[in-house]
């Protein structure tokens, strides 16, 4: 088992770092409540890596998008201080994508400011209401 880099340098992006979590949430509480969790992982295996890499792969590829169905109706949203995101540019392409595969009912969200966890954000409420809504009017 081991660290991945991933995880343990990209907090360095939101200097001064109160904790080496503050990438997940400007929601200090949020964030401390994580850094309590004796349950939380961080140290993943190299298959769980392998798998991550492998899968990343295929789901990115133009014929994944292709083959999702056109009448599926999806909401996509992330913070664009997301480092997994790479900061909006990775849920930008992946959202393109969406949109060139001709999806009838595509949403896509970027929160000014959100970070990777969107449902504990300073904002989670007003992300929590678009969502209810999203979801009430295609039900």
């Amino acid at each position: 088992m081991f660290e991945i880099g991933l995880f343990w340098r990209i907090h360095k992006k939101f200097k001064p770092n109160r904790t080496k979590f503050d990438w997940l949430s400007r929601d200090e509480e949020q964030v401390d409540v994580f850094a309590k969790d004796p349950y939380r992982i961080e140290d993943f295996s190299l298959g769980v890596f392998l798998d991550i890499i492998k899968n990343s792969k295929t789901i990115n590829k133009s014929e994944a998008f292709k083959a999702t169905p056109k009448d599926l109706p999806i909401l996509m949203f992330s913070g664009d201080k997301d480092p997994v995101g790479e900061m909006g540019k990775g849920v930008k392409r992946v959202a393109k994508q969406f949109e060139k595969s001709g999806i009838h009912d595509f949403t896509f969200n970027l929160y000014e400011g959100g970070r990777h966890e969107m449902l504990k954000e300073t904002n989670a409420e007003a992300v929590k209401q678009e969502v209810i809504a999203w979801l009430n009017a295609r039900m």
